[in-house]
C-alpha cells in the first residue's frame, strides 16, 4: 500500500482556483446571514419532492419514481452549473502517481 502524495497545482489551475475562491467569498459576503432562509427553502423543497413522489408511486413504481427524481435533479444541476461542466485542460490534469515499490508491499 503506497502513500498518497500531492503535487502543486499547475499555474493555470492555481489561478482558476484563486478566481473561484474570490467569487465564493464575494457571494458569501453578499448573501451573508441567509442560512435560516436556506434551511427553510431546503425543507420546503424536500417536502414538495416527497409529496410529488408519493403521487408517482402508483404510476411509475418505486424504481421509476426514484429514477425520475434523480433525472430531474441531474437536469437542474446541469442547468445551474453548465459553465463548470468541462474537462480539465491538459495543463490542469494531475500527473499519474508513481509506481509502488514492490519491496515495501511484501509481507
Amino acid at each position: 500500500m503506497g502513500f498518497a502524495h500531492s503535487e502543486p497545482l499547475p499555474p493555470v489551475a492555481a489561478t482558476r482556483l484563486a478566481g473561484r475562491r474570490a467569487q465564493t467569498r464575494a457571494l458569501a459576503l453578499r448573501f451573508g446571514g441567509s442560512a435560516p432562509l436556506l434551511v427553510v427553502a431546503v425543507s420546503l423543497l424536500m417536502q414538495l419532492g416527497a409529496a410529488l413522489a408519493a403521487k408517482l408511486f402508483a404510476d411509475a413504481g418505486v424504481v421509476g419514481t426514484l429514477w425520475l427524481r434523480t433525472a430531474f435533479a441531474a437536469c437542474i444541476l446541469a442547468v445551474a452549473f453548465r459553465s463548470r461542466l468541462r474537462l480539465p485542460a491538459p495543463g490542469e490534469r494531475p500527473s499519474p502517481p508513481p509506481p509502488e515499490n514492490p519491496s515495501l508491499t511484501k509481507n
